[in-house]
């Protein structure tokens, strides 16, 4: 069923096909627009050769009756595997974790009218903090500086296509987009096929 209430940004619907390959996903007025408004320097960047996109691969934009906007996209995360840690990284004080250990992290926000939480957290006195805001502030915390381990040849391939596609969606003057990164720990020794999808 679909998922509202924050299965999508800003609590817009989302909802994956059976096989969890792909989402349809519900988009605001201004995502909408913007889809439109970027469609063919996404097709290029999606198309062209060297370092492939890590773009999500949006396969249908389309209106239903009422102007509603949807999108169709590839599902970012392995269909067969289970995902151990999930970050949600923009490079501003936004990034955060949204899976460690194998669980998903609450997303509990602080708001204006929390003024006890602010002063908590402004004067570094997280333990008087709901157990569950913890959580989700150390993630946010750790996600600052969190680091990945990669081969060379790897690092080297991922920063040659994050530093294609931003500088896309740069010259198109998008400006909310993250990177999300999924960890999958496999034991020592483990050599089954690498995880579908994703």
């Amino acid at each position: 069923p679909p998922r509202g209430g924050g299965g999508g940004r800003g609590g817009s619907l989302m909802c994956p096909t059976k096989n969890k390959k792909l989402l349809v996903k519900e988009l605001s007025g201004d995502d909408d627009a913007s889809l439109r408004r970027i469609s063919g320097q996404y097709t290029e960047r999606m198309l062209e050769a060297g370092p492939p996109s890590l773009l999500t691969t949006i396969f249908y934009h389309f209106e239903r009756s009422g102007g509603k906007g949807f999108m169709v996209m590839g599902s970012l995360l392995p269909i067969n595997a289970p995902v151990d840690e999930l970050w949600d990284l923009k490079g501003c004080a936004d990034d955060k974790a949204m899976r460690r250990n194998g669980k998903a992290v609450p997303q509990v926000h602080k708001r204006w009218f929390r003024c006890h939480w602010l002063i908590a957290e402004a004067t570094c006195m997280d333990h008087m903090l709901p157990r569950s805001r913890q959580g989700y502030y150390k993630g946010k915390k750790d996600a600052r500086t969190k680091s990945f381990d990669l081969p060379g040849r790897a690092c080297d391939e991922i920063f040659d296509a994050i530093k294609k596609d931003v500088g896309m969606l740069t010259r198109e003057e998008v400006m909310d987009y993250s990177l999300l990164v999924a960890v999958i720990r496999r034991p020592k020794g483990d050599n089954k096929p690498e995880p579908e999808g994703g």
